[in-house]
């Protein structure tokens, strides 16, 4: 059986339903793994995603966002509560204390992060594991936690492994080289709202998905999809995505689904569904769906998603 983590989104709580049903082995062209330095400071506005979300707002202060925490050890929160912060580089980790009496009582919460990585090797570092210990608390008691975590969002420590002449500039819409590069292999979170989520995992020309809400989860693979930057501005990028099928009555089937998305960064933003249709191409009859729109945001490694049980 596989469990169901809750991950917070970019401005707002994000439930993440999704069961096992993304294959953890699809083809990761672009999305490589590369040891990443060990990060001496933080910057205002990076956000450390482990189920909860701390976000850094200055060199000695953060936020610890624990609203939806179902399968969290730590303590719970509604909405982002402000802590005190310090950070101290040693050796090949990074440890992270958080203070709150309310939150972690006298013994505060200590995270130690190691095992840096960048995927795609843009320079950005992505992801790490991430060890979490408090003492007695008010709410949960003694707590250690081991985990995966992300740096998530615009504003990732640097990995100075990569040289300053080869960092890439992730902010806006990525063009289809460094889409190859940096999202392939990767999953897109995209959600409508609380009750539409849906995780769309791309390979080089395929794409696997997980929808929810309906009544049940829906699965399935676009059996072709083409991205494009477009030619007007630097933020904006398309998904065309289409797949056939034979119905039982040899009816042949085709549905198309265009998206737009305004890129913050290649890793976050707002996406609109242009069309979205379903067409008999034995009688000719197409029927239109209702077009969607929402926030993305990109997570690189399933287990931030799904835990194994």
């Amino acid at each position: 059986m596989k469990s169901i983590k809750k991950i917070i989104s970019l401005s707002s709580s994000l439930l993440l339903m999704l069961s096992g049903c993304i294959d953890d082995d699809t083809t990761n062209n672009g999305a490589t793994s590369f040891e990443a330095s060990t990060p001496t400071v933080l910057s205002t506005g990076t956000e450390i995603a482990f189920n909860p979300k701390i976000t850094v707002t200055s060199l000695t202060a953060c936020t610890y966002d624990n609203t939806v925490n179902t399968d969290s050890k730590l303590p719970a929160t509604t909405g982002a509560v402000e802590c005190n912060m310090t950070v101290s580089p040693s050796g090949s980790s990074l440890t992270v204390t958080i203070e709150n009496l309310s939150l972690f009582g006298a013994d505060n919460l200590v995270i130690t992060l190691n095992g840096f990585v960048d995927k795609g090797g843009d320079g950005h570092t992505d992801q790490f594991s991430v060890t979490a210990e408090t003492g007695v608390t008010p709410t949960t008691g003694a707590t250690s936690v081991v985990a995966t975590g992300q740096f998530v969002g615009t504003t990732k420590p640097r990995n100075e492994n990569v040289s300053d002449a080869n960092v890439v500039d992730i902010t806006g819409a990525p063009t289809k080289e460094e889409w190859d590069a940096y999202i392939v292999g990767n999953l897109i979170v995209a959600t409508e709202d609380i009750n539409e989520i849906e995780i769309i995992k791309f390979a080089s020309s395929t794409a696997e998905y997980t929808e929810y809400g309906g009544s049940s989860p829906e699965t399935g693979t676009w059996e072709s999809y083409v991205y494009a930057k477009s030619e007007d501005d630097d933020v904006t990028g398309f998904i065309t995505m289409t797949d056939t099928w034979t119905e039982n009555d040899g009816s042949k089937m085709e549905s198309k689904r265009v998206i737009q998305c305004t890129f913050t960064s290649f890793y976050l933003g707002a996406y609109k569904e242009i069309s979205e249709s379903e067409v008999n191409l034995t009688t000719g009859v197409e029927a239109q769906t209702s077009p969607a729109s929402g926030t993305f945001e990109v997570y690189t490694d399933v287990s931030l998603i799904i835990d194994s049980q």
